[in-house]
């Protein structure tokens, strides 16, 4: 796995666990060819953080910074040391991002009050079951900063069941089997 475009593209992203299940190359430059120049200067979370994928695709294409939240040990060394490799490479631009890196079950953690996100990226396994699902996008709905343009963006197989938790779906990108990674790009629906 590698980022795909910006001031990091190249760099390659280690897991730290074999068993964590990446966002593919092809999927992250769909996305963030979907979304344009709308990252730069925001301020991302990238959940279920993994290899931190779409979180550094996103400061390697100029967003300002964001938090990273993984909670096993040896992933967040791997996301640490991706960290370092994708600074190193963003030195040259205007500012350096400001990154907070995590480690906490996703579940029981909270952003601080002062830190409302314009895009997040929710990437959890696959076998998450739908109520926690469910759970999960219902919380993320009171992170989102206010804004025009903010964004949740969802990788997910097969269809994603917005219903009930304050989501429109915009697109979705990827497979469209039952099975096949998906990217669901969503929108408050909060008025």
């Amino acid at each position: 796995m590698r980022i795909t475009g910006g001031h990091a593209r190249g760099i390659q992203l280690q897991s730290g666990n074999p068993s964590i299940r990446p966002a593919t190359d092809f999927l992250r430059e769909r996305v963030f060819s979907r979304l344009g120049d709308a990252i730069e200067g925001r301020v991302i979370l990238d959940l279920f953080a993994g290899s931190g994928g779409y979180g550094f695709e996103a400061l390697s294409r100029g967003a300002a910074g964001g938090t990273f939240v993984e909670r096993d040990i040896r992933v967040v060394a791997a996301l640490r040391d991706n960290f370092e490799r994708v600074l190193r490479s963003l030195q040259n631009t205007d500012a350096p991002p400001d990154v907070r890196i995590v480690i906490a079950d996703v579940f029981r953690w909270a952003p601080r009050r002062s830190e409302p996100f314009d895009f997040i990226f929710l990437d959890p396994p696959y076998e998450l079951p739908p109520a926690r699902l469910q759970r999960i996008l219902r919380t993320c709905h009171h992170w989102l900063a206010p804004r025009r343009g903010a964004r949740l963006i969802c990788e997910h197989p097969g269809e994603l069941d917005c219903g009930g938790c304050g989501w429109d779906l915009e697109r979705r990108l990827g497979g469209r089997g039952r099975r096949a990674p998906s990217a669901h790009i969503l929108s408050s629906s909060a008025p």
